[in-house]
């Protein structure tokens, strides 16, 4: 029966690719087509601009982000100005809230975590809540929606150990505003503090920057008793490299 309600869903609203928008079987629960999907994995096997290693294995924290944070991991590299399926799956998280978009991006969440980390005692997950009035208009949480997923899969404790008190946006401010702008915009919620009294957290943020948030949270998130705190991301937007000018070499 659920296989004939699904097909019937599918002939209805008949699935499609997220980045290149083809639309796929009707039965396919895939959120990129093949093609794209190994566009992807090629992206995820970038390098670290700081440690050269593949993005996959870099833990390296953000230069000003927080020294509480132990480590940072993330799946790929993403740059907002180019074309890409990380970008596509990014903003469909951010505007949308598909069932199959959240499990591409949980499960591959959940692969690198298990690869990283030898065990998940006494470890609950958090995020970096969004603007209030992101949610109200668009009616989704992506952050909160994915570490959600994430906790059900681990077998962890989800907590809302983060609250969302004011704040600008962060993507129209350079790296100093953003650290002030974060200071302000976030507060510990005082029922977590049990949960996570003692505990190693990690906390979820879609696209780590400069890493203002994540700090801002691991700081609060320090000073509710967290043991450890690790930051997890789907991509990292990394510093770029200036290009050096040989101009004068045609002189």
């Amino acid at each position: 029966m659920k296989r004939l309600i699904n097909g019937a869903l599918g002939i209805l609203f008949p699935p499609f690719c997220v980045h290149c928008q083809r639309l796929l079987h009707f039965t396919c629960t895939d959120a990129l087509c093949p093609e794209c999907q190994r566009l992807w994995e090629n992206e995820k096997h970038s390098v670290c601009k700081s440690c050269y290693k593949r993005v996959e294995d870099c833990e390296c924290v953000p230069s000003r982000a927080s020294k509480r944070i132990k480590r940072c991991y993330h799946l790929t590299e993403y740059d907002s100005e180019e074309e890409s399926v990380t970008r596509s799956i990014l903003l469909c998280c951010k505007d949308h809230d598909y069932a199959f978009v959240n499990e591409l991006v949980s499960s591959e969440l959940v692969q690198l975590l298990r690869s990283r980390m030898k065990s998940f005692k006494n470890t609950v997950i958090t995020y970096v809540p969004r603007k209030n009035e992101k949610v109200i208009n668009i009616g989704v949480d992506q952050s909160m929606t994915t570490a959600m997923e994430l906790s059900k899969k681990l077998e962890i404790e989800f907590v809302k150990a983060i609250i969302r008190v004011g704040g600008k946006e962060q993507k129209a401010l350079d790296s100093l505003e953003r650290m002030k702008n974060a200071a302000m915009a976030f507060a510990a919620s005082s029922s977590a503090i049990p949960a996570v009294n003692g505990r190693t957290v990690i906390i979820y943020d879609d696209v780590i920057t400069t890493g203002s948030s994540v700090s801002a949270c691991a700081d609060l998130l320090k000073t509710m008793g967290a043991r450890t705190v690790i930051v997890l991301s789907l991509a990292r937007v990394y510093p770029k490299i200036k290009e050096t000018d040989t101009s004068w070499l045609k002189e």
